[in-house]
């Protein structure tokens, strides 16, 4: 009786984590993507800069305009740069973006590079850091 009692308690066990991991691993996914994006637009900027491009990219998917996945908003069209490569710093501050901690308002939806050949009227900006303009929306100047 015991032993039948131990092998479903290990049965229970095992589907419980066959099952639950998918959702941490989803969630570890999207944070290296995050990460990934970070690092290659901003790896040269200010943690400051980082977390707002992760802010940027978490305000989106809050926003009924755009797709509710980290991969949805950072995988559309010409929105955002991402490579293959992160570091532990961008790992860290896209965790910390994750968890809402990106320093922007909630309506700040669009960010542009400064030196961009398709320059946005940066007086129009909700806030400059480092070499981005960040805009509640888009722009042109």
């Amino acid at each position: 009786m015991k032993r039948a009692l131990l092998i479903l308690t290990a049965l229970a066990v095992l589907l419980c984590a066959m099952l639950i991991p998918s959702a941490v691993i989803s969630e570890g996914e999207s944070v290296v993507l995050l990460a990934k994006t970070m690092y290659t637009l901003a790896r040269e900027q200010s943690d400051d800069v980082m977390l707002a491009i992760g802010g940027v990219v978490m305000n989106r998917v809050a926003s009924p305009w755009f797709p509710d996945t980290v991969a949805g908003v950072i995988e559309q069209p010409h929105q955002f740069a991402y490579g293959t490569r992160y570091d532990d710093r961008a790992l860290r501050l896209a965790r910390a973006a994750f968890a809402g901690q990106g320093g922007l308002r909630g309506d700040v939806l669009y960010y542009r590079a400064l030196d961009a050949s398709e320059g946005w009227d940066v007086r129009m900006a909700y806030e400059v850091i480092g070499n981005f303009g960040f805009f509640t929306e888009p722009v042109v100047g």
